[in-house]
């Protein structure tokens, strides 16, 4: 299917500024805890990747839990809703 040249002007590649900062907040609002818990996963993992000490099974452990209470407290968050 073609779209027309009205269509194809339509489409924005990129989005504004003021676009990205409402979805921010709609979204720091509606899930703060999972941003929180990725923030701080994602600078433990930043650490540990400084400090070479990403072999430690136990360091592991620690990022799996990170990596799936993204997801869980996700869904917990749907399922309230």
């Amino acid at each position: 299917m073609y779209l027309s040249k009205k269509k194809i002007n339509n489409l924005k590649l990129f989005p504004s500024l003021d676009e990205i900062k409402f979805k921010a907040k709609t979204a720091l609002n509606r899930f703060p805890i999972v941003l929180f818990w990725a923030i701080i996963g994602t600078f433990f993992v930043f650490i540990l990747i400084e400090t070479d000490s990403l072999d430690n099974i136990e360091y592991q452990k620690v990022i799996m839990t990170f990596v799936l209470g993204i997801s869980w407290l996700i869904s917990s968050r749907f399922f309230i809703e």
